[in-house]
């Protein structure tokens, strides 16, 4: 099943719907446009194992396609490798600091944001400074 051009969040709901539905595919090749984490914690917690990532760089665009196989147990990744995605960040080619140096200014933006918000959300504010310590280490790396 090839599933693309879509958010994390609706790709996850489509997987989740044929699921409940009696649906179970062994293969997967998805290419969310945003949410991979997302993407890749609801295969993991779906017993998939990641085979193969790629990122690349088309038409101003970054894409990441995961090519994933229905195993028998859970793959364990860490929380970084949920994040940029194991083979990705094994890889870290030239449009994967593309990509992570976009995502810093973006990242830093939105926090100073959130900060300067009447009602501060902390727990968005949390997140986002544990993303941007991510992305400063891998970068830096």
């Amino acid at each position: 099943v090839v599933i693309a051009g879509m958010g994390g969040k609706l790709m996850v709901q489509i997987l989740d719907d044929a699921l409940n539905n009696g649906f179970k595919f062994k293969n997967l090749v998805l290419e969310p446009n945003i949410g991979e984490p997302g993407v890749r914690k609801w295969l993991i917690e779906h017993q998939y194992r990641i085979l193969t990532e790629d990122l690349i760089a088309e038409a101003g665009h970054t894409y990441e396609l995961i090519k994933a196989r229905l195993g028998e147990e859970k793959e364990l990744l860490t929380e970084k490798e949920l994040y940029f995605g194991p083979f990705i960040l094994k890889e870290k080619n030239h449009v994967f600091y593309q990509k992570w140096q976009g995502q810093l200014v973006y990242h830093e933006k939105l926090l100073t944001n959130l900060n300067k918000a009447k009602k501060k959300d902390h727990n968005r504010i949390k997140q986002i400074e544990k993303e941007l310590d991510f992305i400063k280490e891998e970068l830096n790396d």
